[in-house]
């Protein structure tokens, strides 16, 4: 068939008429590239690892939406208008969105068989290739040991250069972004519905912190996708499938993070596992995937960063231990130091943990507690847990050690 065109305005926009041999005119407007992207994902009968299938195999974006024009001209339009609508949508409540060939597009997700092929987001949208990426996933369940050690891992990825990646869920999601955001590591969010909705509704002021510092918000859905229980492990392919190395730090042997296992293995991204500090069915998960891959265990949140600056790659990003040593404690009034030493062995411990191991009453070992968190170099986490952090932030604002 041949296929001729002319030109003319419509609606202040210029628009091209096709005009096909025995059909009527073919009526295209100029479209963004992610308007063409969102449409291309509404194509019927093609999934999205279809869709990615054919890209592979050399047919072009433009070629596949002309050929549905042809096709079935009406359900192009309409696949049009919705895709025009959905970027008005989060346009309106201050988003962007992102499409599979923008430069911004996390170079790692490209290479899962399903990657969402636009992005909608809300914060900075460099926030996924600024910093090194690290999922750091757990049970929604966890244990107030299992929220300290994700809160400490979030510090120290924050130190050595990396931005935390999750789904936000409760427990050791939200513990592994505070720490991050505590670094001033940022993080990154991928959400299982539109970006209009949190959930859960409880980390609704995290999530509004995890945007202010610079980090950012995604999801495939569009703005006003309900929420729906399968779009928890798809949302998990996409954090799993931008970051360098997935974290587990607490699970049962069912549940996302093992999802976000079978993930990591298939597309090769680097898995630590903490080694279970308890027993319990909360920790199971973590005993089966050490039993079935030993070097993947880790004792601490200090020698999973140690193990990280191994990596093949990571030398430019890990380029030296977090400023969290025992050594500091020299710099601490002496009265601190035994304290400090004794909670950066733990990576973290409660106020009668302390009180023991210092055979010290309890009020004097809240008071020395408190004057650590004053001076920036503790932080009080949920359960009433004190987590040792890095003094330099401290230090930079003039909290330096006082006479004790």
């Amino acid at each position: 068939m041949r296929l001729s065109g002319r030109t003319h305005k419509r609606n202040g926009c210029v628009c091209k008429v096709m005009l096909l041999a025995g059909q009527i005119p073919l009526q295209i407007c100029p479209m963004r590239q992610t308007e063409k992207w969102r449409m291309a994902a509404q194509m019927p009968r093609v999934g999205l690892a279809q869709l990615h299938k054919r890209l592979a195999a050399g047919e072009a974006l433009d070629e596949m939406l002309a050929d549905w024009a042809r096709r079935d001209h009406s359900g192009w339009r309409m696949a049009r208008d919705q895709a025009t609508m959905e970027l008005t949508d989060v346009e309106a409540i201050g988003g962007w969105a992102m499409c599979l060939d923008d430069p911004d597009y996390p170079r790692r997700l490209r290479e899962l068989p399903d990657a969402p092929v636009v992005l909608f987001g809300l914060g900075d949208p460099k926030a996924m290739t600024k910093r090194h990426l690290v999922a750091v996933v757990g049970t929604r369940n966890c244990s107030p040991l299992g929220a300290t050690m994700a809160r400490t891992t979030g510090v120290l990825l924050g130190q050595a250069g990396a931005t935390v990646v999750n789904g936000l869920a409760a427990g050791v999601d939200a513990a592994a972004l505070r720490g991050g955001l505590q670094s001033g590591g940022g993080g990154v969010v991928c959400l299982g519905h539109g970006l209009d909705r949190i959930h859960p509704r409880l980390n609704a002021p995290l999530a509004a912190e995890i945007v202010a510092a610079g980090g950012a918000l995604l999801s495939e859905y569009p703005v006003g996708s309900s929420i729906q229980k399968w779009h928890f492990a798809a949302r998990n392919r996409i954090a799993v499938g931008m970051a360098d190395t997935l974290v587990v730090i607490e699970s049962p042997e069912r549940g996302g993070s093992m999802i976000s296992v079978d993930i990591a293995l298939d597309m090769g991204v680097n898995l630590f596992v903490l080694n279970p500090p308890a027993g319990g069915r909360r920790w199971k998960g973590n005993q089966m995937l050490i039993d079935a891959f030993p070097g993947t265990a880790f004792e601490d949140p200090r020698e999973l960063l140690t193990r990280l600056s191994g990596l093949k790659g990571a030398a430019h990003w890990v380029s030296k231990r977090p400023p969290v040593l025992l050594g500091m404690a020299e710099a601490l009034p002496t009265a601190l130091q035994s304290l400090w030493m004794f909670l950066m062995k733990q990576s973290g411990a409660h106020r009668a943990a302390c009180a023991e191991a210092l055979k010290q009453p309890d009020h004097e070992v809240q008071s020395l507690l408190t004057r650590l968190e004053l001076m920036g170099w503790v932080v009080r986490s949920p359960g009433g847990i004190y987590v040792p952090v890095s003094s330099s932030a401290a230090a930079e604002e003039g909290a330096g050690p006082v006479e004790g």
